[in-house]
């Protein structure tokens, strides 16, 4: 048995993840790419490099924030990018949970909502024309809300 000396970089633990789930090789090589853009997103924004467990919701929100907004990638592009963060945390840093302060199982789908609910209360228009008109969830503000 050939067992490595060295402690494996998070990017091998990420790979190690998928494929202990046996998740195709496209969904891994997404997956690793989507964690890159976020950690070189980091780096760009606050300087430095920061690894992933340094780090939590309010950056998470800032990657997905400028997919949507500044680099406008399509809702699907958003939800794998998402999806490959949420699967970082949970399988393979371990601390989704404690990175949203939620307390309750988070998932995706949780995690679309609260992202949505933001862009909306920064008055970011998510409309998208094939889809029926969003409405915000009972106890929202309007977007128009927000100028102060």
């Amino acid at each position: 048995m050939n067992i490595p000396s060295h402690e494996p970089s998070l990017e091998e633990r990420l790979r190690g993840a998928i494929r202990l789930k046996q998740y195709s090789r496209q969904t891994e090589q997404s997956y690793v790419q989507w964690y890159k853009q976020f950690v070189r997103f980091q780096a760009m924004v606050g300087g430095k490099m920061r690894h992933p467990a340094e780090m939590g919701t309010e950056e998470v929100t800032a990657f997905l924030t400028n997919l949507a907004v500044n680099r406008k990638l399509a809702a699907s592009s958003q939800n794998q990018a998402l999806n490959a963060l949420v699967f970082l945390y949970r399988a393979v840093i371990a601390r989704v949970v404690k990175l949203t302060g939620i307390p309750k199982k988070v998932t995706a789908h949780t995690l679309r909502h609260s992202f949505a609910t933001h862009l909306i209360l920064r008055g970011v228009d998510i409309y998208h024309p094939s889809r029926p008109t969003l409405s915000l969830p009972f106890g929202l503000p309007s977007a128009g809300c927000l100028a102060a």
